[in-house]
């Protein structure tokens, strides 16, 4: 393995994208339906809300431990959680919804990724930021004297 994929961590990529990915599906499913039956709005906006919300928490939490801050880093994790959210939801989309697996796969579906993509990399922007802010602090706040 190389260098920069085992600073990726992938054990920890893995399992923070299975954090995000079976609540948000779960949660999707129930907006659907309840969308469908009501054509209420809201339950729409959220459904279109709820994922890159979520893809900023889930990467926000996963780059603060994780100590990479290079656009490479952060690109890679983006394209590789919406990699496995694409896979996984053509394999659920017959069983769950009925329809063949190439309605998960489409334009439309990868023009969607996008605002997901820009969700991951913003997370990732700030925990970034945060973590310069502690550090600065830090430093700020050092009172050992000075030579």
């Amino acid at each position: 393995m190389s260098s920069f994929a085992h600073a990726l961590k992938p054990a920890r990529l893995v399992v923070y994208w299975i954090i995000f990915f079976v609540p948000v599906y779960l949660v999707t499913i129930v907006l659907y339906g309840y969308w469908n039956a009501t054509l209420n709005l809201f339950s729409y906006l959220a459904m279109q809300s709820i994922t890159p919300l979520m893809y900023i928490l889930m990467s926000w939490l996963y780059f603060r431990k994780v100590g990479l801050e290079t656009w490479t880093a952060r690109l890679a994790v983006a394209v590789i959680w919406i990699f496995l959210t694409i896979l996984a939801s053509a394999i659920l989309i017959q069983p769950v919804y009925g329809y063949d697996w190439r309605y998960a796969i489409n334009v439309g579906v990868m023009n969607a990724q996008l605002v997901n993509i820009a969700g991951v990399l913003i997370g990732s922007l700030l925990a970034s930021h945060e973590r310069h802010h502690r550090l600065t602090k830090m430093l700020k706040d050092d009172t050992s004297p000075s030579i």
